[in-house]
């Protein structure tokens, strides 16, 4: 059994490339959604690494839209529909990071084989955000009038709901499922078409698809670990999560987190070779 790597990249192709190498193993596979909006010629080191596959069905990702749950749903298309069968099935970003050895998040995952690790919201903070869901949005679409058209549309047609009559469920869009669980989501929404078209219209499906279809199974929940195993900092209050600093390293490592995000080597060009070395001194 082998572990596979979803990545969902834009930008920084000297940093996918460390990312790409630092996961690189016999039985890894990497596969890589690359933004239509970024060139791919300036991606082509990362093109030639062993086992990683770029796969052509790209789309332009929009912040909070749809189109981040689409990139998700090709690269899980195009995982599942290969010959190799998977312990575990990780979605990364680009700007994420190992914060243990590749060999130990592989044994970690064989050892827990049967596990999903999720983060799920507890259904209070569900219900606080419940307009991203209840209401329309259009963060795929940019025309003119965007937003006085959303407020119309919003005043004059009904409530939103689930068509599965499922309950709501949420959390971060990061996540490593089991191949049979990521199978069974990707099952779902192909035999559900209601389904996907409910959330194209949803704020940050990313952050529901997922969870609602896995948590809404009893055969799927009882396996869930409310757990994603990322390390990523909220505190500073703001749309996206902290960047970390080299100073951050002793309390990422320390966490006990498999992974953490967000890193860009733009602003801290030395981070990620830093987080090796005392990596390696925690070994």
């Amino acid at each position: 059994m082998r572990l596979a790597f979803l990545i969902l990249a834009h930008k920084n192709p000297e940093q996918l490339h460390q990312l790409l190498s630092r996961l690189s193993h016999p039985l890894v596979d990497c596969y890589v959604h690359l933004d239509a909006k970024a060139d791919i010629q300036d991606y082509w080191p990362c093109t030639q690494l062993s086992q990683v596959y770029f796969i052509p069905s790209r789309v332009r990702v929009n912040w909070a839209g749809f189109s981040m749950v689409r990139a998700t749903l090709n690269l899980l298309e195009v995982t599942l529909n290969s010959r190799r069968r998977y312990v575990n099935i990780s979605l990364l970003s680009g700007l994420d990071y190992p914060l243990r050895p590749i060999q130990e998040i592989f044994d970690f995952f064989t050892v827990h084989h049967g596990k999903e690790f999720m983060d799920i919201m507890p259904e209070q903070e569900v219900q606080a955000t419940i307009s991203k869901l209840d209401q329309y949005h259009f963060e795929d679409f940019h025309f003119k009038g965007k937003y006085f058209m959303t407020r119309w549309v919003n005043r004059l047609m009904p409530v939103r709901k689930l068509p599965v009559g499922f309950r709501h469920w949420g959390g971060s869009q990061w996540w490593s499922l089991s191949e049979e669980c990521a199978r069974y989501c990707l099952h779902f929404i192909n035999t559900h078409p209601a389904l996907l078209t409910y959330y194209k219209y949803t704020w940050g499906a990313d952050e529901f698809i997922f969870h609602t279809i896995v948590m809404n199974s009893p055969e799927w929940r009882k396996k869930v670990t409310y757990d994603n195993l990322r390390y990523i900092d909220w505190s500073e209050k703001k749309p996206s999560p902290k960047t970390f600093t080299v100073a951050d390293l002793p309390n990422l490592l320390a966490s006990g987190k498999l992974f953490a995000r967000k890193f860009d080597i733009t602003s801290t060009p030395e981070i990620l070779l830093q987080a090796d070395a005392l990596m390696q001194q925690t070994v």
